[in-house]
């Protein structure tokens, strides 16, 4: 599938091919716009003129994922396991298109995907700590033990 993406009149710098906020359309050739479905694409940046017929530059060409659901996953049994007052939650990512495409990167898993955990401080603030992906998909997160002081 061929269409713009995102005009710049002033353009963009060489690998900087960031949309922010983008919902995903598209306009194709014939002028209709269309929601990408969440999957693997890749980003084929043109140069020259529209009327001189463009030219694709293959060295800039990038992967990207639309990906709108949140990974699923399965905690260990016991989920939570506490030792000197730090609690350790465990257990695997079991399905995410973004481990499914994780060929089209060339970077860890954890790259990709986070973990984190929320919990309240002793001045019943929240807070989030990130946790360690495996490329297994196996995940822990590291908790404070009782914080209520």
């Amino acid at each position: 599938m061929a269409g713009t993406i995102l005009e710049e009149d002033q353009g963009v710098d060489p690998g900087n091919y960031i949309v922010r906020g983008w919902n995903g359309l598209v306009v194709s050739p014939s002028g209709k716009t269309i929601k990408l479905p969440d999957n693997g694409y890749l980003l084929v940046p043109f140069a020259g003129s529209l009327v001189d017929d463009p030219e694709p530059v293959e060295s800039q060409i990038i992967p990207f994922v639309i990906d709108t659901k949140a990974p699923v996953s399965k905690l260990n049994n016991p989920a939570i396991v506490v030792s000197k007052n730090v609690g350790t939650i465990s257990g695997r990512v079991t399905s995410s298109l973004l481990m499914d495409l994780k060929g089209l990167f060339n970077s860890p898993l954890s790259d990709l995907i986070g973990v984190a955990a929320v919990y309240l401080d002793s001045n019943g603030e929240d807070q989030e700590i990130d946790g360690q992906l495996n490329d297994d998909g196996t995940f822990s997160i590291n908790v404070p033990g009782d914080t209520r002081g």
